[in-house]
């Protein structure tokens, strides 16, 4: 069997995925009919075989392509992310799992009090206390880094909000071995 050419598109789940987004806000107003229309818009994009859950009223969507890749998001940490790698203390404000055949890359994005460089250095103290060595670091307007633990590796990316004192901290996690 063929492939659909949707399926065979990279980063088909992750289109898939920000089509959920706008369907989300078009939808906000009957949750139901939302629900649906994006479930259906993102089954074809996928094509044959793919299977989409959308429930915007806990801010969860699951789709699953039908060829062992899927995409679990929400408003929420995932269920299946690292216990190794720990996370600044503040809200989660979404996290995502994209699975493709064995391997697995987690995004998760925290909401702290305070600038972003004290942000960043928060989270890789956290990071290097867990047994992450500090690869890569960037300080060019945006605050960065890659850590590693021979196992996990994670790129930091911190975005800061000086008006609100707030920051975001993103988390990208994959596996140390790909």
């Amino acid at each position: 069997m063929t492939p659909s050419p949707a399926r065979s598109r990279p980063g088909a789940l992750l289109i898939a995925a920000g089509l959920l987004a706008i369907t989300f806000a078009l939808g906000a107003c009957s949750e139901d009919i939302g629900d649906k229309v994006a479930e259906r818009v993102a089954e074809e994009q996928l094509g044959d075989g793919a299977e989409v859950d959308v429930d915007a009223g806990s801010g969860k969507v699951r789709i699953d392509d039908g060829d062992g890749g899927s995409y679990v998001g929400g408003t929420g940490l995932p269920e299946d992310f690292p216990d190794e790698v720990p996370l600044v203390e503040g809200e989660v404000l979404n996290g995502a799992a994209v699975k493709d055949g064995g391997s697995v890359v987690w995004t998760v994005t925290v909401q702290v009090a305070g600038a972003d460089q004290e942000a960043f250095d928060a989270a890789v103290q956290k990071l290097e206390g867990a047994g992450f060595d500090l690869a890569t670091e960037i300080q060019s307007g945006l605050y960065g880094g890659q850590l590693d633990n021979g196992k996990w590796s994670v790129v930091l990316a911190v975005y800061g909000d000086a008006t609100a004192g707030t920051a975001v901290v993103g988390y990208t996690v994959g596996d140390s071995s790909r």
